[in-house]
């Protein structure tokens, strides 16, 4: 048996909070554990974050769609967004062995996304944008 929930949020960087908040009420619910609910937290936080600083260069106010759904086995949140498209799964890999001062600023939001969860996946169609990310419990 699986249960959904669903939140729509302005693109602004205080709805955030709320998203997370949204999060971890819709986890623990379900009795997630801590340590999960925390890394699926983390994730989303990285991504949404994404889409609010670089999603919508004109300043454009839109909403947001976080989609939660949980069953026994797995947690899956989906991102919706009609922002600018950018696929997190095509991004390369961060530098993490170089000096600090000799990397790349950026890329360890994607970086974080990858480790912290089990699937990640990109769609575009029809001008939204849609990542989906997987965390198995």
């Amino acid at each position: 048996m699986s249960t959904q929930y669903k939140l729509n949020a302005v693109n602004t960087i205080d709805n955030l909070a709320l998203i997370g908040e949204f999060l971890e009420k819709s986890l623990k619910a379900h009795n997630v554990d801590a340590a999960a609910i925390y890394e699926i937290q983390t994730a989303v936080d990285e991504a949404a974050a994404n889409v609010i600083l670089y999603g919508f260069p004109d300043g454009r106010q839109d909403d947001i769609e976080i989609q939660c759904t949980v069953t026994d086995t797995r947690v899956t949140v989906s991102i919706k967004d009609t922002g600018a498209p950018y696929d997190p799964t095509s991004a390369p890999a961060p530098d993490l062995t170089s000096d600090i001062e000799n990397r790349r600023v950026g890329g360890l939001g994607v970086h974080f996304m990858r480790e912290l969860m089990d699937e990640l996946d990109y769609e575009c169609k029809d001008h939204t944008e849609t990542l989906t990310m997987v965390k198995y419990l």
